[in-house]
């Protein structure tokens, strides 16, 4: 075998090898940080978004190629649950809460209810992460921040230019088939977030009423 194709190849397997063990460390580093981020209710004052009442602002977010306005276009026959994330790209506690979101569909779905994510993210980065772990719940991407800012999730500690600006404040909002907001769920500690079988409880509470 000539030398330069023999180098090329041993390379190449370094290579795969190296990509190969850095997944296996980033999959065990989530499920170690993550170990303990799942609680039964929302226990604290924090509290973000629009008021319980109210309709839904207008939304600015690119969902499957299209613009996304109205919100209740993805309701279902009840209503939905809105899932205000920072990244399904580096974010652990949002990769973990979305991949459970994913095995609780069908529950949520047979109450009438859909689960909307929406994120910061490109809808690059979102693809390539659905297909990761085969996730089909409907990823909205934000259009510079401009969803964040209509429901009033908007982090104010960063500024247009800022690495970190359009990041949100991580929660969940219940939403009806009418467009108006019956239950919110924000838990100030980013790296806390409410069971998915707690807030699918929950939500046919709120969406009952």
């Amino acid at each position: 075998m000539n030398k330069k194709i023999l180098i090329s190849s041993i390379l190449i397997l370094v290579i795969a090898v190296v990509s190969m063990n850095f997944s296996l460390i980033k999959e065990e580093f989530i499920g170690f940080i993550t170990a303990e981020m799942f609680v039964e209710v929302d226990n604290d004052q924090f509290d973000a978004g629009p008021n319980l009442g109210l309709k839904i602002p207008p939304i600015n977010a690119l969902y499957d190629g299209k613009i996304i306005q109205d919100l209740t276009t993805l309701s279902g026959e009840s209503g939905l649950v809105l899932v205000i994330n920072r990244s399904l790209d580096w974010c652990p506690f949002c990769i973990k809460q979305t991949i459970q979101l994913q095995e609780y569909k069908k529950q949520f779905e047979t109450a009438g209810i859909n689960v909307v994510i929406i994120t910061y993210d490109k809808p690059i980065l979102q693809n390539e992460f659905a297909n990761k772990h085969s996730i089909d719940l409907p990823l909205l991407s934000d259009i510079k921040a401009q969803t964040f800012k209509s429901i009033s999730v908007l982090r104010n500690d960063f500024k247009p230019g800022d690495k970190q600006y359009g990041l949100p404040y991580p929660g969940m909002i219940i939403i009806d088939a009418k467009g108006v907001i019956r239950g919110k769920l924000f838990i100030e500690d980013y790296s806390s977030r409410v069971d998915s079988k707690a807030v699918l409880t929950y939500a046919k509470d709120k969406l009952s009423n």
